[in-house]
């Protein structure tokens, strides 16, 4: 990345020292207060009496305040998630984008982003709800409630199921406890499915903020 400063250097910074970058949607103009000047000390001329002067740094304030800013984290780089268009998804609410969107991201991910390794694209799933938990919206608590649901039907019927197969090995005799497990991982299972579309409407969201 090159950094061109205020006095139009260019400065070089390696992509593995950055660790965020954030984007700024409005260019804002700093109200400069007070006059700055540049001194220039020769090395071999240097007073134990400049010292003080070395200290000083003029003072710089802000007329406004910048606004519409979202930080852009490694994640966000690392799955070049600037080039994924999404400027065709207003929302995910009808089933038609939902799916069209789903299939755009795998299309991003798996013909089109040509430097990650087949394991880091599966991962991608693994990974965005842990970035999404950073920067969470209205969407992403929904689908944090859902899955919590989800889960909780799962483990119970887990637990019927244990529960009745306890019971038929000990006593003999088939009951109903078992097949009820079952049928309530099932309800779970649809559950988390569902809960899904509110993860992608939440990442729609987090995409949003951090484009133009």
């Amino acid at each position: 990345y090159f950094i061109k400063t205020s006095n139009n250097r260019e400065i070089f910074l390696s992509k593995l020292e950055i660790k965020t970058i954030k984007v700024v949607l409005e260019l804002v103009e700093p109200n400069i207060v007070g006059e700055t000047t540049t001194l220039f000390i020769d090395s071999n001329d240097v007073r134990t009496d400049d010292a003080n002067t070395l200290k000083e740094t003029p003072k710089i304030e802000y007329s406004e305040e910048i606004k519409n800013t979202a930080e852009i984290s490694e994640f966000y780089i690392k799955y070049e998630l600037s080039n994924f268009d999404i400027s065709s998804f207003n929302s995910l609410e009808k089933s038609k984008d939902y799916r069209k969107f789903r299939r755009e991201l795998s299309r991003h991910l798996y013909s089109k982003n040509f430097s990650l390794s087949f394991s880091e694209k599966a991962n991608f799933f693994k990974f965005l709800p842990k970035e999404l938990e950073k920067y969470p919206n209205v969407d992403f608590e929904n689908y944090k409630r859902t899955r919590r649901t989800g889960t909780a039907f799962i483990v119970s019927g887990g637990i019927f199921v244990i529960v009745g197969t306890i019971w038929t090995i000990t006593n003999f005799e088939l009951t109903g406890i078992g097949l009820a497990g079952l049928g309530v991982i099932e309800v779970g299972t649809i559950i988390n499915l569902f809960s899904s579309k509110s993860l992608y409407k939440s990442f729609l969201t987090y995409l949003k903020e951090r484009k133009p």
